[in-house]
């Protein structure tokens, strides 16, 4: 199995580089409160058409659903099309003067953008789409396997060229696999989100903000002292403590990279156990809940203290708690090890119905993986908390710069190669663990000694 999935990396992205890659690594008042529920839709904000009127020959259309401006969209489409016709050579470097050069130049395409939430398209806005007619050619998702089983998206492996000029030794290669099954790759990994600790700067206790690398003791010790502050009644130290439970795998596996939500075999088999006895020790000391007093999620009603996100999210929570944030790593075993990220792939795919597959494909891989397409992006339209699935320097360099995330993007870039991939966020398999954990440690909290069934959790 493994051998025909990397097969199927050599036919994607030249390969044998990629080959010994993957070998070698086998607030305000509650009325002016903004929206922060996870979307699961994506609202339509704007469709732009970019093309050449100059031809007598039939043109070719393009819709491309992604969370960028219609011109960054179409400085993309010109980048692409100058980099496939030699209109620049290597001495492109995406200043001004190139892009005023981008904007002199026609291309042979009508496209058509249509602007997405930063998660991409959500699967209730795709079945819309599908419905109305109007699905796009290529499409930006979280949650690829759900889209995946609608039958509307199509795998790439036919239709991406074998002398692509994308090096594919700069690409995380376990990101390209998340988005492979057994019959095809159905997406290509544009970008990436890491889970993270997230804490309210107002509730920082004396002893001093939590290191940015930490151990499970060392957390467990600093929601203490942040109880230990004298709160009011109506602030949580730490809410919603369940959802640790999917992304402890590692840190309770003695640092071993572990899949998330305890799947496969793990080095240490009491691992769950130790984990499960960690999330009941939170609660027992009433260091989480699962609401405030008045039944909200105390994220939403800025009465919590810490939490864990997406770094995706960074902005919605920034909104919410406009005295400021700080940022940490989920805890590891050891304070001392390097940290292991998990991580959740937005996959760029193409529709079924697309009418022209080739430039589809070669063109979704130009914007997933070329480094001068994805400097345009972090440039002209940065997406915070959101990390690059390449190695290139100068890409990273563009996220580091970030005035609020750029610190902690650069220290996760020194580790992203030993990512664990996990669903996304709001993905439906992410959300049934969730519900089954969050019922779970409710009837340990109400005195029920139920035995945790892991293989129901999973199902």
């Amino acid at each position: 199995m493994i051998f025909k999935r990397l097969k199927r990396v050599f036919s994607l992205i030249t390969a044998v580089a990629l080959i010994s890659t993957v070998a070698s690594s086998c607030k305000k008042s509650d009325d002016d409160f903004p929206d922060l529920s996870y979307p699961e839709d994506t609202s339509v904000v704007s469709e732009t058409v970019s093309g050449t009127e100059e031809t007598t020959e039939p043109l070719t259309e393009l819709t491309i659903a992604v969370p960028y401006s219609s011109d960054t969209v179409d400085l993309l489409v010109r980048l692409y099309y100058a980099k496939e016709t030699g209109l620049i050579d290597e001495n492109y470097t995406g200043d001004p003067s190139d892009i005023d050069f981008l904007r002199t130049i026609d291309i042979p395409w009508i496209i058509t953008s249509r602007l997405t939430t930063a998660e991409g398209a959500g699967l209730p806005s795709i079945l819309e789409w599908e419905e109305a007619g109007e699905l796009p050619d290529l499409m930006l998702v979280e949650d690829l396997e759900s889209v995946k089983d609608t039958g509307l998206i199509c795998p790439y492996d036919e239709y991406l060229a074998t002398d692509s000029n994308i090096n594919g030794n700069a690409i995380y290669p376990d990101a390209l696999m998340e988005c492979m099954f057994s019959d095809g790759t159905y997406g290509l990994p544009h970008y990436l989100s890491v889970m993270l600790l997230i804490g309210n700067s107002e509730y920082i206790p004396e002893s001093g903000r939590i290191p940015f690398r930490t151990d499970t003791q060392t957390f467990l010790d600093y929601l203490r002292d942040i109880k230990s502050e004298d709160l009011s009644d109506d602030m949580t130290v730490f809410a919603g403590a369940y959802e640790l439970l999917p992304y402890l795998s590692s840190a309770f596996n003695n640092d071993v990279r572990t899949p998330y939500m305890f799947e496969g075999e793990t080095s240490d088999p009491s691992a769950l156990n130790d984990a499960l006895d960690y999330i009941d020790t939170i609660y027992d000391e009433d260091l989480s809940a699962f609401s405030d007093l008045s039944g909200a999620d105390p994220r939403i009603s800025r009465s919590a203290c810490m939490w864990m996100s997406s770094s995706g999210a960074i902005d919605r929570w920034l909104s919410y708690y406009p005295e400021g944030l700080y940022f940490a790593m989920l805890p590891s075993d050891n304070a001392e090890s390097s940290g292991i990220p998990y991580a959740s792939i937005y996959s760029m795919c193409m529709s079924e119905e697309c009418g022209n597959k080739e430039l589809a494909a070669s063109l979704a891989e130009f914007m997933c993986f070329d480094t001068d397409a994805l400097k345009l992006i972090y440039s002209q339209d940065p997406q915070r908390g959101y990390l690059p699935c390449v190695t290139s320097s100068s890409v990273w360099d563009l996220v580091c710069d970030d005035d609020v995330f750029g610190t902690e993007a650069m220290l996760f870039e020194q580790i992203m190669s030993s990512s664990v991939y996990c669903p996304g966020p709001v993905s439906d398999r992410a959300s049934g663990i969730n519900n089954y954990n969050r019922d779970y440690f409710i009837a340990r909290s109400s005195g029920d000694d139920t035995d945790y069934d892991l293989e129901t959790c999973l199902s």
